[in-house]
């Protein structure tokens, strides 16, 4: 397995999702301490997942080498729309370039995968074939 820095537009298409659909994602600010709904939280957010990739990346290729693969424009938060499913893609990205070394077991790399979940959730409910499915049938 590989691992890289993801553009800055691929978590900021995340956030920006997760800010536009706040009320979904309320438990960020109960069990992480990210107000979804304030913009200096998105930035903490933005920030935390970028440093979460660059742990990823350190730890499988060594101590240092995210901050040689860094040195891309800086990771604040930028509104960035992109449809559910890019987004959804995108944070796919993220949480594949975070699988690395002890990564995965950090509490933040576990709600990237409820992130991912989440909006996997808002694109199957939204299908016309949703509402037409039987409940409990």
């Amino acid at each position: 397995m590989s691992a890289f820095i993801v553009a800055p537009e691929c978590i900021n298409s995340i956030v920006t999702y997760i800010h536009e659909k706040s009320g979904r994602f309320g438990w960020l600010r109960d069990e992480f301490g990210y107000d979804v709904t304030q913009t200096q939280d998105l930035g903490r957010l933005v920030s935390a997942l970028f440093m979460l990739n660059c742990t990823a990346v350190d730890e499988r290729y060594g101590a240092g080498t995210a901050a040689e693969d860094a040195n891309k424009p800086l990771f604040t938060f930028r509104l960035c729309h992109r449809d559910p499913v890019a987004v959804h893609k995108a944070a796919c990205c993220l949480e594949y370039q975070c699988r690395e070394g002890d990564v995965p077991e950090k509490p933040l790399f576990k709600a990237l995968e409820l992130i991912v979940a989440r909006i996997a959730y808002d694109i199957v409910c939204a299908l016309p074939a949703y509402d037409k499915a039987p409940w409990g049938e």
